[in-house]
């Protein structure tokens, strides 16, 4: 017997699988052990990649500042 084909598709007939081959997550939980738990789970998927982790929301925020937001630079002053 054949599996079915549980890929997302569109009403209109469009694949709508096709993603970014791999997830970032960022854990945000006020309890060490917890993120802990939840990092090790996704560790083990070959798709999903931990960008960071952080104890309350306000630290959440810093750290996808530092790692998704890009920074500007600053222009050099012999180039136009």
């Amino acid at each position: 017997m054949e599996a079915p084909n549980l890929s997302p598709v569109d009403p209109a007939g469009l694949d709508l699988s096709s993603g970014p081959d791999n997830l970032r997550f960022l854990i945000a939980h006020g309890d060490n052990l917890s993120r802990a738990g939840l990092h090790a789970l996704l560790d083990d998927e070959p798709d999903i990649s931990i960008a960071g982790s952080a104890g309350d929301a306000e630290d959440a925020l810093l750290v996808a500042q530092r790692r998704f937001v890009p920074t500007p630079q600053p222009e050099s002053k012999g180039k136009r």
